[in-house]
Formats: C-alpha cells, sequence, structure tokens
C-alpha cells in the first residue's frame, strides 16, 4: 500500500507538471489554487509541498507501524490513504 500511496502521487505531481500551464484553470485544491497564485504563477512551491506532504504522510505510517504496539489500526489508516489516492488516480484518468 506504501508503494502504491508513492506512485500515485508521483503520477499526480508528473501530471501537475506536464500540464502546468493550463494547471491554474484545471486545480479543484483551493490550497493549490492559493499556492499557485502566491507565486505568480509558478507551480514549484505547491509541488515542493505537495512531495514534502507526501513523504511526510509516508514517513508517518512506516514509523507508526514499526512502533506502534497497535498495527491493524496503522494498515487500517494505511488502506483508507490508499483507497483515497486510487480514487484520485481514476479522477485525474478522466
Amino acid at each position: 500500500m506504501w508503494l502504491i500511496i508513492g506512485l500515485i502521487s508521483a503520477v499526480d505531481v508528473y501530471y501537475a507538471i506536464k500540464f502546468q500551464k493550463t494547471l491554474k484553470l484545471m486545480e479543484e485544491n483551493p490550497i493549490g489554487l492559493y499556492l499557485i497564485e502566491l507565486s505568480n504563477g509558478d507551480i514549484s512551491l505547491f509541488m515542493g509541498l505537495k512531495v514534502s506532504g507526501t513523504v511526510l504522510v509516508l514517513g508517518f505510517l512506516q514509523n507508526y507501524f514499526y512502533l506502534s504496539d497497535c498495527k491493524k489500526k496503522i494498515v487500517k489508516i494505511t488502506f483508507g490513504v490508499t483507497l483515497f489516492q486510487l480514487w484520485l488516480l481514476y479522477y485525474m484518468s478522466n
């Protein structure tokens, strides 16, 4: 699941870079739009924060799994994040 989350996040960043000229029109995330506007149309701040967020989430999931006594709980959380990423991939492809 950890790999699926990372790979779909990479596809998301790829599409954002590929369509960066029209990203401001296509982006539906208000925080993302704010970051693009804050950077005068440049997407680098948005992409940097997006990748940083993914790394933080994946790090949290991995560390919590290894350090926690309640592994079932973190597997359920990871499954939820994976489902969301799968939905995001489906949404991006349409």
